[in-house]
């Protein structure tokens, strides 16, 4: 290869993900600023900020994420060399709305998505776009794509010597194109096939009426003005269906480029404890009474915030993971020998990168849901800094630590409850909920020191413990536990959940007394009385 194509598909030195995204959110916001010259009239304001901010940037994040897939299964060559020649040509988005331009002498050409009636997509598959229209794959983005297509066949035929895979390579990116660009068409498909419908707005505009975010306060004012509402929640549906995509995405894109690394993270994922904060989200949930009306439930709107909430809880957990693991090296030598910082299987540094993007993933994914389950989910994550990180390292003080763990659990239980409720002040949330949660889940919280007791008992960590020894301190939580659980039946006003839960309480401080202290156990057996009072409102 000609040394000029080796400087264009080579970086002279690897480029690390902080460099990446910054370069990718840079290039896309001066894409967005062109498009405001050459993609809207004189009557229409700068590009909104669920448009630049969330929507344009997830899609541009999306899009080279599943590119970059398609390139490592064609090629075999390395995913950081493949991201770090996609972000060198990614500035190629620059030559859209600057050809439109031309073009049309300064006019500009409406830039969005490619809106197809159901018979139109395949014609428009097979014809590059379909029809020029006054508004959708304007000929500048053509001229765009076809030059990242001609690029992506040369780089896979470079690597592979194949024709038919460098074709493979070519077709494969055009089918990415297609689908990003007709994203909104391909979504409405099902209903409007089903009911014989050609326009796509009719499916959004229904989907829309019965979505949460209709009825709560957003980041921004939710307009009046009902073509301008349209566009706001189309913005933040499409921000919400791109940020899933570059999420999982980033996943697949983990595991192959680093699989040493991919598999010893993934065994600190502690799944059990983000499927426990999980169950509380939906406890918080089942608190307003109308969480289960099926026109709520089953909108797709709703169904992608519910996917967002959940996904943000995992990441906010192993965030918490992350810098817990930090602060706790000298501890986990002890207690958790296993846990990757200790077995050296993830250095400091990747540790820290990979935090660095599971928090930029959280900032960038609270912003899609309500204004007061963003709050509460970013104040989770500082809780969990306060009580595990330096400066303040609260979890060191018996008097702080539980109660902030009570503190998190109330804040994902009223994350969920304001995620689905339409009125959205503090007091709508039942105040007997909250106390209960609040001092319920801080005494549970101390089941958490009997692994760590050795570690713990070392470092100082003041806990029931270290401060009674590790058998008393046993009894005491499992009774403590065993108490909350059957006032909070008996106070539930149903006496069959009363019943029922006494064998729980009686086999909960069964297992935290066991001499082979097992807390995996403790989990099973919390999921399974979650499964009894969720099942104890439908009767």
């Amino acid at each position: 290869m000609p040394d000029s194509l080796k400087k264009i598909f080579y970086q002279e030195k690897p480029v690390g993900v902080i460099a990446m995204i910054s370069a990718i959110v840079g290039i896309s916001l001066v894409r967005t600023f062109l498009e405001n010259f050459s993609s809207v009239s004189a009557s229409d304001p700068f590009t909104s900020g669920y448009s630049a901010f969330t929507h344009f940037i997830y899609f541009y994040f999306s899009i080279i994420l599943s590119l970059a897939l398609l390139l490592f299964f064609l090629t075999k060559v390395a995913l950081p060399k493949i991201l770090g020649l996609m972000v060198t040509l990614f500035p190629v988005i620059w030559l859209g709305p600057l050809i439109d331009l031309i073009i049309t002498s300064g006019k500009g050409w409406k830039i969005g998505y490619n809106i197809l009636e159901p018979a139109a997509i395949i014609p428009a598959f097979f014809t590059f776009f379909g029809r020029l229209q006054t508004s959708g794959v304007t000929p500048g983005i053509r001229i765009e794509i076809f030059i990242i297509l001609a690029a992506i066949f040369i780089f896979t035929y470079y690597q592979t010597k194949n024709l038919f895979l460098s074709a493979l390579g070519f077709i494969g990116a055009y089918c990415i194109f297609f689908i990003y660009a007709a994203t909104p068409s391909i979504i409405a498909l099902p209903w409007l096939l089903k009911n014989s419908q050609t326009d796509y707005s009719l499916f959004f505009s229904g989907q829309f009426s019965n979505s949460w975010p209709i009825a709560v306060h957003l980041l921004t004012l939710i307009p009046k003005d009902l073509g301008l509402l349209f566009q706001q929640q189309s913005e933040l549906f499409l921000a919400r269906v791109f940020w899933l995509g570059t999420v999982l995405q980033s996943l697949l894109v983990f595991k192959f480029a680093m699989p040493a690394v991919w598999q010893a993270w993934k065994k600190n994922l502690r799944l059990e404890r983000v499927l426990y904060y999980c169950t509380i989200g939906i406890l918080g949930m089942f608190l307003y009474p109308g969480f289960l009306n099926p026109e709520k439930l089953l909108n797709l709107p709703n169904i992608l915030a519910l996917a967002i909430f959940f996904l943000l809880i995992a990441l906010n957990a192993w965030f918490a993971v992350i810098v817990n693991d930090e602060a706790d090296i000298e501890i986990d030598k002890i207690s958790n020998p296993d846990r990757p910082l200790i077995k050296n299987t993830i250095s400091l540094d990747q540790s820290r990168t990979i935090g660095f993007v599971l928090f930029i993933y959280i900032l960038s994914g609270v912003i899609l849901l309500n204004y007061v389950t963003l709050y509460l989910l970013l104040m989770f994550q500082a809780v969990y800094f306060l009580y595990s990180a330096q400066p303040l390292r609260l979890k060191r003080f018996i008097f702080f630590s539980s109660p902030l763990l009570g503190l998190n659990a109330l804040a994902i239980a009223m994350a969920g409850f304001f995620l689905v409720s339409p009125d959205q002040h503090t007091v709508a949330f039942p105040k007997n909920a909250l106390w209960f949660i609040l001092f319920g889940f801080a005494i549970i919280a101390n089941i958490k020191d009997i692994k760590d007791f050795a570690g713990d008992k070392h470092a100082n960590i003041q806990t029931l413990p270290t401060m009674f020894g590790l058998k008393k301190a046993k009894l005491l939580i499992g009774l403590a536990c065993a108490i909350f659980l059957l006032l909070f039946s008996f106070f539930s006003g149903s006496a069959y959940l009363f019943f029922a839960t006494w064998p729980f309480a009686i086999f909960l401080v069964y297992l935290v007394n066991l001499e082979n202290y097992q807390e995996i156990y403790l989990f099973y057996l919390f999921f399974a009385y979650m499964i009894l009072v969720f099942s104890t409102l439908f009767r």
